[in-house]
Formats: C-alpha cells, sequence, structure tokens
C-alpha cells in the first residue's frame, strides 16, 4: 500500500507544480482534446490537468483503437477518466481490457465489431469505476485488448502524454 501512496503523493506534487497555463481551457472542450466525461462545473478551480493516450496497434502493426486518459486536480479533488475505442472486432466477441497487467474490465463488441469502454473515479453511477490497482491512471504504461474466449492478444499500446500536462512515467 506503501508504493501506491508514494505514487499518488508524487502525481499531486508534479500535477501542482504543472504551470497555471494547463488549467485554461475547460475539461472536455471541444478544442482541449480531452475525454468530454470529465464534468463540466465542477464546483472548484482547476489546478491541472494531466492527459496520456495510447494508440492500439495488432501484431502487425495495424491501428485499431486508441485509449485516452485524463486527470484533473481541482481544489477540492482529484477525478481520473479512461476511455478505450477500438474497431475491427469480432462482431457480439467479448474483450477484456488490460492496463499494465491489471485487468481493468471486459465488454462485448457490437455487431459491426466495435468496442468502447469507459471509467471514472469517482463514478457517477453511468460510468463504471476505475479499479484501484490501475490509480493514478496518469501513471500507467501499457494497456492490451484480450479476446476472452480464445485469451488472444488482440492489440497493445504504450501511453503517452497528450500535451496539457504531466503524464506517462
Amino acid at each position: 500500500m506503501k508504493p501506491r501512496i508514494t505514487a499518488l503523493t508524487l502525481l499531486a506534487v508534479c500535477l501542482l507544480s504543472a504551470p497555471a497555463a494547463l488549467a485554461q481551457r475547460g475539461v472536455g472542450d471541444a478544442d482541449s482534446g480531452t475525454i468530454g466525461y470529465i464534468p463540466h462545473g465542477l464546483g472548484a478551480d482547476i489546478v491541472s490537468r494531466a492527459f496520456t493516450n495510447a494508440v492500439l496497434r495488432t501484431g502487425a502493426g495495424e491501428v485499431v483503437g486508441k485509449v485516452k486518459t485524463a486527470t484533473v486536480v481541482t481544489t477540492t479533488k482529484v477525478l481520473q477518466a479512461l476511455r478505450v475505442q477500438v474497431t475491427g472486432l469480432t462482431p457480439n466477441a467479448e474483450y477484456a481490457l488490460v492496463i499494465d497487467s491489471t485487468l481493468v474490465g471486459t465488454a462485448t463488441a457490437t455487431s459491426d465489431g466495435a468496442l468502447k469502454m469507459k471509467f471514472a473515479d469517482p463514478s457517477n453511477g453511468r460510468v463504471a469505476a476505475l479499479p484501484e490497482a490501475v490509480k493514478p491512471i496518469a501513471l500507467a504504461q501499457q494497456v492490451q485488448i484480450y479476446e476472452v474466449s480464445s485469451q488472444r492478444l488482440i492489440a497493445s499500446g504504450s501511453f503517452g502524454t497528450n500535451g496539457g500536462g504531466a503524464g506517462g512515467r
């Protein structure tokens, strides 16, 4: 537990020391390139924001999706979110999302072979909760998508920063 507290403390220090310019655009605005499910009207001033993203590629190098994270530190709380979008999957098959060797969740692809997953902390009841084992999400390194029935790796990627602040390791 102590390493997690140390990581959270380190993240908070990094985010709090980020330039004030990072907090000047609205969270989830069309021009910010951020995840739109971090809510507007947080009831507090934004202190800092961190975004990471990963491009999901097959073993052959084909791009099939993306994963985005957002962390927003306000004067009263820390909000974290994760969004996954993948296409070209087997229709109606179940897939697992794994981040840094931790199972985050599973979902079923649509009849068109698309997969979308969202997670947030704190959860608003409509979006699944972000598991404790992957917090702080801004420090995530690797993401993988597996087909559940065959346990076959479908795609993977590495997180990197996406402007807007500190992120990645």
